[in-house]
Protein backbone atom coordinates (compact mmCIF):
# COMPACT_ATOMS: atom_id res chain seq x y z
CA UNK A 1 0.00 0.00 0.00
CA UNK A 2 1.55 3.65 -0.25
CA UNK A 3 -0.65 7.39 -0.45
CA UNK A 4 -0.83 9.24 -3.19
CA UNK A 5 -0.30 13.39 -2.77
CA UNK A 6 0.56 14.10 -6.26
CA UNK A 7 2.15 10.75 -7.57
CA UNK A 8 3.85 8.87 -5.13
CA UNK A 9 1.81 5.26 -5.79
CA UNK A 10 2.31 6.06 -10.04
CA UNK A 11 5.02 6.76 -10.05
CA UNK A 12 7.18 3.97 -8.32
CA UNK A 13 4.92 1.99 -9.99
CA UNK A 14 6.33 3.45 -12.94
CA UNK A 15 9.94 3.31 -12.12
CA UNK A 16 10.01 -0.40 -10.99
CA UNK A 17 7.67 -2.42 -13.40
CA UNK A 18 4.54 -2.41 -11.56
CA UNK A 19 0.72 -1.42 -11.43
CA UNK A 20 -0.41 1.36 -8.92
CA UNK A 21 -4.09 2.48 -8.36
CA UNK A 22 -5.12 5.74 -7.18
CA UNK A 23 -8.74 5.30 -6.74
CA UNK A 24 -11.35 7.73 -6.61
CA UNK A 25 -11.72 10.12 -3.83
CA UNK A 26 -13.39 8.73 -1.16
CA UNK A 27 -13.20 5.21 -2.10
CA UNK A 28 -10.83 4.16 0.29
CA UNK A 29 -10.04 4.74 4.01
CA UNK A 30 -7.33 6.62 4.75
CA UNK A 31 -7.09 6.36 8.45
CA UNK A 32 -3.64 5.77 10.06
CA UNK A 33 -1.61 7.42 7.65
CA UNK A 34 0.38 10.44 8.04
CA UNK A 35 -1.25 13.37 6.07
CA UNK A 36 0.45 15.57 3.84
CA UNK A 37 -2.54 17.70 2.39
CA UNK A 38 -6.20 15.76 3.58
CA UNK A 39 -8.07 17.00 0.11
CA UNK A 40 -6.01 15.33 -2.26
CA UNK A 41 -4.60 12.31 0.02
CA UNK A 42 -5.36 8.81 -1.23
CA UNK A 43 -4.79 5.28 0.15
CA UNK A 44 -4.15 2.80 -2.29
CA UNK A 45 -2.26 -0.37 -3.29
CA UNK A 46 0.97 -0.84 -5.61
CA UNK A 47 1.19 -4.53 -6.66
CA UNK A 48 3.04 -6.85 -9.70
CA UNK A 49 -0.33 -7.88 -11.62
CA UNK A 50 -3.63 -6.66 -11.38
CA UNK A 51 -4.88 -9.97 -10.20
CA UNK A 52 -3.03 -8.57 -6.88
CA UNK A 53 -4.49 -4.76 -7.10
CA UNK A 54 -8.22 -6.22 -7.32
CA UNK A 55 -7.79 -8.55 -4.35
CA UNK A 56 -6.18 -5.63 -2.18
CA UNK A 57 -8.92 -3.37 -3.61
CA UNK A 58 -11.51 -5.94 -2.10
CA UNK A 59 -9.55 -5.68 1.33
CA UNK A 60 -9.37 -1.59 1.32
CA UNK A 61 -12.18 0.11 -0.23
CA UNK A 62 -15.05 1.38 2.03
CA UNK A 63 -17.17 3.57 4.27
CA UNK A 64 -14.60 4.10 7.31
CA UNK A 65 -16.36 5.97 10.46
CA UNK A 66 -13.03 7.42 10.61
CA UNK A 67 -12.79 8.66 7.52
CA UNK A 68 -15.18 10.60 6.67
CA UNK A 69 -14.30 11.48 3.35
CA UNK A 70 -15.63 7.53 2.20
CA UNK A 71 -19.24 8.57 3.40
CA UNK A 72 -21.70 6.84 1.15
CA UNK A 73 -18.56 4.84 -0.87
CA UNK A 74 -20.28 1.30 0.45
CA UNK A 75 -22.62 2.15 -2.77
CA UNK A 76 -19.37 2.03 -5.13
CA UNK A 77 -17.98 -1.31 -4.01
CA UNK A 78 -18.62 -4.14 -6.13
CA UNK A 79 -19.18 -8.07 -5.17
CA UNK A 80 -15.44 -8.19 -6.25
CA UNK A 81 -13.23 -6.51 -8.19
CA UNK A 82 -11.82 -9.52 -9.32
CA UNK A 83 -15.18 -10.26 -11.44
CA UNK A 84 -13.83 -7.25 -13.47
CA UNK A 85 -10.56 -9.02 -14.59
CA UNK A 86 -11.60 -10.84 -18.19
CA UNK A 87 -9.32 -12.17 -21.22
CA UNK A 88 -9.91 -9.61 -24.51
CA UNK A 89 -10.82 -6.39 -22.00
CA UNK A 90 -9.49 -4.28 -24.67
CA UNK A 91 -11.17 -5.13 -27.76
CA UNK A 92 -14.19 -2.37 -28.39
CA UNK A 93 -13.00 -0.21 -25.41
CA UNK A 94 -12.53 3.67 -26.57
CA UNK A 95 -9.72 5.03 -25.10
CA UNK A 96 -8.87 8.62 -25.61
CA UNK A 97 -4.99 9.61 -26.14
CA UNK A 98 -4.05 13.20 -24.34
CA UNK A 99 -1.55 14.21 -26.44
CA UNK A 100 -0.93 17.73 -24.32
CA UNK A 101 0.32 15.41 -21.51
CA UNK A 102 3.04 13.26 -23.78
CA UNK A 103 5.75 16.02 -23.91
CA UNK A 104 8.79 13.86 -23.46
CA UNK A 105 11.75 15.74 -22.06
CA UNK A 106 14.17 16.73 -24.82
CA UNK A 107 17.09 15.40 -22.78
CA UNK A 108 15.35 11.78 -22.00
CA UNK A 109 13.27 10.94 -25.42
CA UNK A 110 13.76 7.34 -25.28
CA UNK A 111 10.31 6.49 -23.39
CA UNK A 112 8.41 8.46 -26.51
CA UNK A 113 8.50 5.03 -28.79
CA UNK A 114 7.80 2.67 -25.79
CA UNK A 115 4.23 4.93 -25.72
CA UNK A 116 3.99 4.87 -29.03
CA UNK A 117 4.59 0.97 -30.10
CA UNK A 118 1.81 0.41 -26.37
CA UNK A 119 -0.69 2.53 -28.28
CA UNK A 120 -0.61 0.68 -31.48
CA UNK A 121 -0.68 -2.54 -29.48
CA UNK A 122 -3.74 -1.53 -27.53
CA UNK A 123 -5.37 -0.79 -31.49
CA UNK A 124 -3.71 -3.68 -32.72
CA UNK A 125 -5.55 -5.79 -29.76
CA UNK A 126 -9.01 -3.72 -31.15
CA UNK A 127 -9.29 -0.67 -28.81
CA UNK A 128 -10.26 2.44 -30.45
CA UNK A 129 -7.87 4.88 -29.46
CA UNK A 130 -9.08 8.70 -30.06
CA UNK A 131 -6.78 11.78 -29.45
CA UNK A 132 -8.57 14.00 -27.44
CA UNK A 133 -8.13 17.37 -25.09
CA UNK A 134 -8.73 19.18 -22.36
CA UNK A 135 -8.78 23.21 -23.15
CA UNK A 136 -6.91 25.28 -20.95
CA UNK A 137 -5.49 22.21 -18.80
CA UNK A 138 -1.96 23.69 -18.74
CA UNK A 139 -3.49 26.86 -16.91
CA UNK A 140 -5.83 24.53 -14.68
CA UNK A 141 -3.10 22.53 -13.68
CA UNK A 142 -1.03 25.26 -12.72
CA UNK A 143 -0.44 26.11 -8.81
CA UNK A 144 -2.79 23.29 -8.23
CA UNK A 145 -1.01 22.11 -4.56
CA UNK A 146 -3.58 22.48 -1.18
CA UNK A 147 -0.45 21.20 0.49
CA UNK A 148 1.05 24.64 1.90
CA UNK A 149 -2.82 25.79 3.26
CA UNK A 150 -3.82 22.16 4.94
CA UNK A 151 -0.01 20.44 5.47
CA UNK A 152 0.55 21.97 9.41
CA UNK A 153 -3.13 22.01 10.50
CA UNK A 154 -3.25 18.31 9.18
CA UNK A 155 -0.61 17.22 10.76
CA UNK A 156 -1.09 18.59 14.16
CA UNK A 157 -4.04 16.66 14.14
CA UNK A 158 -3.00 14.04 13.03
CA UNK A 159 -0.22 13.99 15.76
CA UNK A 160 -3.02 14.77 18.36
CA UNK A 161 -4.82 11.73 17.87
CA UNK A 162 -1.22 10.02 18.79
CA UNK A 163 -0.31 10.85 22.77
CA UNK A 164 2.97 9.20 22.88
CA UNK A 165 3.96 11.21 19.92
CA UNK A 166 7.47 12.62 20.20
CA UNK A 167 6.42 15.72 18.75
CA UNK A 168 3.21 18.17 18.69
CA UNK A 169 2.89 19.59 16.06
CA UNK A 170 5.08 20.94 12.25
CA UNK A 171 6.49 24.04 13.95
CA UNK A 172 7.74 20.92 16.81
CA UNK A 173 9.70 19.54 14.13
CA UNK A 174 11.41 22.39 12.41
CA UNK A 175 11.93 24.08 15.63
CA UNK A 176 13.84 21.19 16.90
CA UNK A 177 15.44 20.33 14.06
CA UNK A 178 14.10 16.86 13.65
CA UNK A 179 14.16 17.02 9.77
CA UNK A 180 16.46 16.41 6.85
CA UNK A 181 17.72 19.21 5.11
CA UNK A 182 16.34 18.84 1.90
CA UNK A 183 13.16 18.93 3.72
CA UNK A 184 13.86 22.48 5.53
CA UNK A 185 12.36 24.48 2.84
CA UNK A 186 9.52 22.76 2.09
CA UNK A 187 8.40 22.31 6.02
CA UNK A 188 8.92 25.98 6.62
CA UNK A 189 6.95 26.48 3.87
CA UNK A 190 4.22 24.79 5.51
CA UNK A 191 4.57 26.79 8.75
CA UNK A 192 3.72 29.98 6.79
CA UNK A 193 0.56 32.41 7.41
CA UNK A 194 -1.57 30.21 5.02
CA UNK A 195 -4.25 28.16 6.18
CA UNK A 196 -7.68 27.06 5.10
CA UNK A 197 -9.01 30.87 5.35
CA UNK A 198 -6.67 32.08 3.23
CA UNK A 199 -7.95 33.53 -0.33
CA UNK A 200 -5.57 31.51 -1.99
CA UNK A 201 -6.83 28.22 -0.91
CA UNK A 202 -9.92 29.25 -2.20
CA UNK A 203 -8.64 30.15 -5.60
CA UNK A 204 -7.51 26.26 -5.63
CA UNK A 205 -10.39 24.39 -4.35
CA UNK A 206 -11.88 26.28 -7.26
CA UNK A 207 -9.37 24.91 -9.95
CA UNK A 208 -10.57 21.40 -8.74
CA UNK A 209 -14.14 21.84 -9.29
CA UNK A 210 -13.09 23.17 -12.45
CA UNK A 211 -10.84 20.63 -13.72
CA UNK A 212 -13.58 17.84 -12.65
CA UNK A 213 -16.20 19.45 -14.71
CA UNK A 214 -13.52 19.59 -17.98
CA UNK A 215 -12.81 16.09 -17.14
CA UNK A 216 -16.69 15.04 -17.28
CA UNK A 217 -17.45 16.21 -20.04
CA UNK A 218 -14.32 14.74 -21.91
CA UNK A 219 -15.74 11.44 -21.10
CA UNK A 220 -18.94 12.03 -21.82
CA UNK A 221 -18.45 13.84 -25.31
CA UNK A 222 -15.93 11.33 -26.29
CA UNK A 223 -17.58 8.28 -25.08
CA UNK A 224 -14.75 7.19 -23.45
CA UNK A 225 -13.99 4.46 -21.17
CA UNK A 226 -10.52 5.93 -20.13
CA UNK A 227 -8.15 8.09 -20.98
CA UNK A 228 -4.33 7.15 -21.48
CA UNK A 229 -0.69 9.33 -21.13
CA UNK A 230 2.09 8.84 -19.64
CA UNK A 231 2.96 8.58 -15.80
CA UNK A 232 6.48 10.26 -15.71
CA UNK A 233 8.27 11.96 -18.96
CA UNK A 234 11.67 11.17 -17.86
CA UNK A 235 13.95 8.58 -16.03
CA UNK A 236 13.98 8.24 -12.78
CA UNK A 237 15.52 11.22 -11.10
CA UNK A 238 18.68 10.46 -8.87
CA UNK A 239 18.31 10.29 -4.53
CA UNK A 240 17.79 13.87 -3.68
CA UNK A 241 16.48 15.25 -7.05
CA UNK A 242 13.27 16.66 -7.24
CA UNK A 243 10.79 14.62 -9.68
CA UNK A 244 9.68 17.33 -12.30
CA UNK A 245 8.68 15.23 -15.35
CA UNK A 246 5.66 13.61 -13.87
CA UNK A 247 1.71 13.70 -15.00
CA UNK A 248 0.61 13.90 -11.44
CA UNK A 249 -1.63 16.36 -11.14
CA UNK A 250 -4.61 15.32 -13.32
CA UNK A 251 -6.27 12.46 -11.35
CA UNK A 252 -5.30 14.30 -8.11
CA UNK A 253 -7.12 18.06 -8.90
CA UNK A 254 -9.68 16.10 -10.40
CA UNK A 255 -10.29 13.58 -8.22
CA UNK A 256 -10.79 10.53 -10.92
CA UNK A 257 -9.37 7.66 -10.65
CA UNK A 258 -5.89 6.42 -12.42
CA UNK A 259 -4.08 2.85 -12.77
CA UNK A 260 -0.51 3.35 -13.85
CA UNK A 261 0.36 0.36 -15.71
CA UNK A 262 3.69 -0.94 -17.55
CA UNK A 263 4.16 -0.13 -20.68
CA UNK A 264 7.56 -1.38 -21.93
CA UNK A 265 11.27 -0.58 -21.27
CA UNK A 266 13.47 1.68 -22.68
CA UNK A 267 16.83 0.69 -24.97
CA UNK A 268 18.92 1.01 -21.25
CA UNK A 269 16.18 -1.43 -19.80
CA UNK A 270 14.73 1.23 -17.55
CA UNK A 271 10.64 0.75 -17.09
CA UNK A 272 8.33 2.85 -18.31
CA UNK A 273 4.68 3.54 -17.24
CA UNK A 274 1.50 4.58 -19.15
CA UNK A 275 -2.21 6.07 -16.64
CA UNK A 276 -5.26 5.04 -17.46
CA UNK A 277 -7.81 7.73 -16.02
CA UNK A 278 -11.08 6.86 -15.92
CA UNK A 279 -14.39 8.46 -14.66
CA UNK A 280 -15.50 8.57 -11.05
CA UNK A 281 -16.01 5.21 -9.77
CA UNK A 282 -14.96 3.68 -12.38
CA UNK A 283 -12.37 1.14 -10.65
CA UNK A 284 -13.88 -1.77 -12.34
CA UNK A 285 -13.25 -0.59 -15.84
CA UNK A 286 -9.81 0.32 -15.67
CA UNK A 287 -9.03 -2.75 -13.69
CA UNK A 288 -10.66 -4.77 -16.83
CA UNK A 289 -8.29 -2.33 -19.36
CA UNK A 290 -4.98 -3.00 -17.25
CA UNK A 291 -5.97 -6.70 -17.42
CA UNK A 292 -7.04 -6.96 -21.17
CA UNK A 293 -3.22 -4.82 -21.51
CA UNK A 294 -1.11 -7.27 -19.16
CA UNK A 295 -3.03 -10.39 -20.86
CA UNK A 296 -1.51 -9.24 -24.23
CA UNK A 297 1.73 -7.62 -23.61
CA UNK A 298 3.22 -9.77 -20.37
CA UNK A 299 4.72 -6.50 -19.79
CA UNK A 300 6.12 -7.20 -15.85
CA UNK A 301 9.39 -8.56 -16.12
CA UNK A 302 11.52 -9.52 -12.72
CA UNK A 303 14.94 -7.22 -11.49
CA UNK A 304 17.72 -9.47 -12.79
CA UNK A 305 18.76 -9.62 -9.20
CA UNK A 306 16.06 -11.86 -8.87
CA UNK A 307 16.58 -15.58 -8.78
CA UNK A 308 14.83 -17.99 -10.63
CA UNK A 309 11.64 -19.99 -8.42
CA UNK A 310 12.70 -23.78 -7.76
CA UNK A 311 9.59 -25.69 -8.06
CA UNK A 312 7.70 -23.04 -7.45
CA UNK A 313 9.40 -22.07 -4.83
CA UNK A 314 11.90 -18.94 -3.36
CA UNK A 315 15.54 -21.12 -3.38
CA UNK A 316 17.34 -21.51 -0.60
CA UNK A 317 19.01 -18.41 0.58
CA UNK A 318 22.66 -18.45 0.34
CA UNK A 319 24.88 -18.46 3.26
CA UNK A 320 27.00 -15.12 3.33
CA UNK A 321 28.03 -12.48 6.00
CA UNK A 322 30.41 -9.49 6.17
CA UNK A 323 34.16 -10.00 7.65
CA UNK A 324 36.53 -6.60 7.74
CA UNK A 325 39.67 -6.46 8.80
CA UNK A 326 38.55 -4.48 11.87
CA UNK A 327 35.62 -4.23 13.73
CA UNK A 328 32.34 -3.32 12.62
CA UNK A 329 32.18 0.21 13.90
CA UNK A 330 35.28 1.11 12.89
CA UNK A 331 33.79 1.31 9.31
CA UNK A 332 33.91 5.46 9.79
CA UNK A 333 37.58 5.29 10.37
CA UNK A 334 38.00 3.84 6.95
CA UNK A 335 37.60 -0.04 7.25
CA UNK A 336 36.58 -1.47 4.17
CA UNK A 337 34.53 -4.66 4.42
CA UNK A 338 35.64 -7.91 3.39
CA UNK A 339 33.22 -10.73 1.85
CA UNK A 340 34.08 -14.26 2.52
CA UNK A 341 34.63 -15.58 -1.12
CA UNK A 342 31.78 -18.64 -2.45
CA UNK A 343 34.62 -20.82 -4.00
CA UNK A 344 38.01 -20.34 -1.95
CA UNK A 345 39.90 -21.89 -5.01
CA UNK A 346 38.84 -19.62 -7.86
CA UNK A 347 39.24 -16.85 -5.28
CA UNK A 348 42.96 -17.87 -4.76
CA UNK A 349 44.06 -17.62 -8.63
CA UNK A 350 42.62 -13.84 -8.96
CA UNK A 351 44.37 -12.74 -5.75
CA UNK A 352 47.78 -14.09 -7.72
CA UNK A 353 47.09 -12.76 -10.71
CA UNK A 354 46.56 -9.40 -9.35
CA UNK A 355 49.09 -9.51 -6.97
CA UNK A 356 51.80 -10.11 -9.38
CA UNK A 357 50.33 -7.95 -11.87
CA UNK A 358 50.06 -4.76 -10.34
CA UNK A 359 53.00 -2.66 -10.15
CA UNK A 360 55.42 -2.17 -7.15
CA UNK A 361 52.98 -0.71 -4.40
CA UNK A 362 55.80 1.63 -2.78
CA UNK A 363 56.17 -0.73 0.39
CA UNK A 364 52.93 -2.12 0.63
CA UNK A 365 54.47 -5.76 -0.48
CA UNK A 366 52.16 -5.94 -3.10
CA UNK A 367 55.36 -7.47 -5.76
CA UNK A 368 56.22 -5.77 -8.85
CA UNK A 369 53.85 -6.63 -12.24
CA UNK A 370 53.52 -5.42 -15.91
CA UNK A 371 51.63 -2.78 -17.37
CA UNK A 372 48.15 -1.82 -16.83
CA UNK A 373 46.44 -5.45 -15.75
CA UNK A 374 44.71 -3.48 -13.02
CA UNK A 375 42.32 -2.25 -14.99
CA UNK A 376 41.13 -6.05 -16.38
CA UNK A 377 41.87 -7.53 -13.01
CA UNK A 378 39.29 -4.29 -11.23
CA UNK A 379 36.75 -4.00 -13.74
CA UNK A 380 36.73 -7.59 -15.02
CA UNK A 381 33.06 -8.16 -13.73
CA UNK A 382 31.87 -5.06 -14.13
CA UNK A 383 33.22 -4.57 -18.04
CA UNK A 384 34.29 -1.01 -17.39
CA UNK A 385 37.73 -0.01 -18.10
CA UNK A 386 37.86 3.86 -16.75
CA UNK A 387 39.87 4.05 -13.84
CA UNK A 388 36.95 6.71 -12.33
CA UNK A 389 34.69 3.73 -12.90
CA UNK A 390 36.21 0.87 -11.34
CA UNK A 391 36.30 3.24 -8.21
CA UNK A 392 32.48 3.94 -8.81
CA UNK A 393 31.49 0.18 -9.14
CA UNK A 394 34.15 -1.47 -6.87
CA UNK A 395 31.84 -2.85 -5.06
CA UNK A 396 30.18 -5.50 -7.64
CA UNK A 397 33.25 -6.94 -8.54
CA UNK A 398 35.46 -6.62 -5.95
CA UNK A 399 32.95 -8.50 -3.81
CA UNK A 400 32.61 -11.11 -6.77
CA UNK A 401 36.24 -11.65 -6.65
CA UNK A 402 36.83 -11.89 -2.85
CA UNK A 403 37.32 -8.64 -1.73
CA UNK A 404 40.22 -8.25 -2.91
CA UNK A 405 41.54 -4.61 -3.81
CA UNK A 406 45.14 -4.66 -4.51
CA UNK A 407 44.08 -3.61 -8.50
CA UNK A 408 42.91 0.04 -6.79
CA UNK A 409 46.49 0.77 -5.78
CA UNK A 410 47.95 2.42 -8.74
CA UNK A 411 45.41 4.94 -9.36
CA UNK A 412 44.98 5.34 -6.51
CA UNK A 413 48.49 6.18 -5.68
CA UNK A 414 48.98 8.37 -8.59
CA UNK A 415 46.18 10.27 -7.28
CA UNK A 416 47.90 10.51 -4.11
CA UNK A 417 51.06 12.07 -5.70
CA UNK A 418 53.23 9.52 -4.10
CA UNK A 419 51.67 9.56 -0.65
CA UNK A 420 50.21 6.86 1.05
CA UNK A 421 46.45 7.47 0.04
CA UNK A 422 43.32 6.10 2.04
CA UNK A 423 42.39 2.96 0.16
CA UNK A 424 46.01 2.36 -0.23
CA UNK A 425 46.39 2.26 3.43
CA UNK A 426 43.52 0.18 3.81
CA UNK A 427 44.74 -2.61 1.19
CA UNK A 428 47.56 -2.89 3.32
CA UNK A 429 45.30 -3.27 6.30
CA UNK A 430 43.41 -5.70 4.50
CA UNK A 431 46.01 -8.01 2.77
CA UNK A 432 47.48 -8.10 5.94
CA UNK A 433 43.99 -9.85 7.95
CA UNK A 434 43.81 -12.41 4.90
CA UNK A 435 47.03 -13.81 4.07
Amino acid sequence: MGSDTCGSIRIPAAYQNLFGFRTTRGLASRSGVVPLSDTPDVAGPLARSVTDLAIMLDATVGEDPADAVTKGAGAHVPKSYADALQPGALKGARIGVLRSLFAVQPADPEGKDVYDKAIAAMRGAGAELVEVAIPGLDALLADFSTGPFEFAEDLQRYLAGHPGAPVKSLADIVGRGLHHDQLDTRLRDGLGKQDRQSPGYQVVLAKRTLVRAAADALFERERLDAVIYPTSLGRPPVIGAENIASNCPLSVVSGLPALAIPAGFTPRGLPVGLELLGPAFAEQKLLGLAYGWEQLAKPRQPPFSTPPLVAGKPPVPVQAGPRSACDMNQRRRGCMPMWRPAAPARMHRWRRRCTAATPAGRGLGLGSGRGRFWRRCCCAASGRAAPMWCLMHWRAPICRLGGYMWCFIRPLRRWGQGRPSWFSRRCRLNRAALT
